[in-house]
């Protein structure tokens, strides 16, 4: 029973980081999307196909979300490219 705890408690204390992590990316221009099921969210910059990124805007953005992801030691930072980076819980 007691390592059912220490789990619950790993994942609580891993959502409470991601959660203050979100609020803090959201605060740039990025769109952020929570996903609640798997403990992650996304954000994206993206201005579309017609739309490139001429002044390294999202690489930029992409570049501040890593540094904040590095004081959160139980939150993961992934980038798939330099308009969307995955952020997710360590449980």
């Amino acid at each position: 029973m007691e390592m059912i705890q220490k789990a619950e408690d790993r994942k609580t204390l891993a959502m409470a980081e991601l959660l203050k992590l979100m609020e803090e990316c959201s605060k740039l221009d990025a769109e952020i999307r929570f996903c609640t099921g798997n403990l992650c969210f996304t954000a994206m910059v993206w201005q579309g196909w017609d739309s490139p990124d001429p002044e390294g805007k999202a690489k930029e953005i992409q570049t501040q979300i890593k540094k904040l992801a590095k004081r959160y030691p139980r939150v993961a930072c992934y980038c798939f490219d330099e308009h969307s980076t995955l952020l997710y819980a360590i449980c």
